[in-house]
């Protein structure tokens, strides 16, 4: 019995049993911007395994948005965050974190009742 709980933490660890995913949990301040419209605000993001949820909040448009997604090995995510400004709408936010996970940066897809904006974000910590 021993023998075999060996062979079997041995096939585990010669395949890695699974992907490794990068912390990025934390606080991160930056922009969005929209269609040349800037968004100021902040990120903050939770991650349990390789599940990530983010909170989004923009003061100056009073805009708190939840979304979620998961991490993947090479540090990309693309997240779904569901937002009400005019009326409920959904962005697709596809970005890398880069420098040690500090920086989160990428392009977004925003899909409401006004039809489909596009833009890109940028926060760090």
């Amino acid at each position: 019995m021993a023998s075999l709980l060996l062979v079997g933490a041995s096939a585990c660890a010669a395949l890695g049993g699974g992907p490794d995913y990068p912390e990025v949990a934390g606080h991160y301040a930056g922009v969005v911007v929209v269609e040349g419209q800037t968004i100021e605000g902040e990120l903050e993001v939770v991650q349990v395994g390789p599940a990530l949820t983010v909170i989004f909040q923009a003061p100056s448009f009073n805009l708190r948005a939840l979304g979620d997604g998961p991490p993947q090995a090479d540090g990309s995510a693309r997240l779904q965050v569901e937002y009400d400004l005019q009326c409920p709408g959904v962005a697709e936010m596809t970005g890398d974190f880069t420098e040690g996970a500090r920086n989160f940066r990428g392009s977004l897809v925003a899909t409401d009742c006004s039809g489909e904006l596009a833009g890109t974000f940028d926060f760090a910590r």
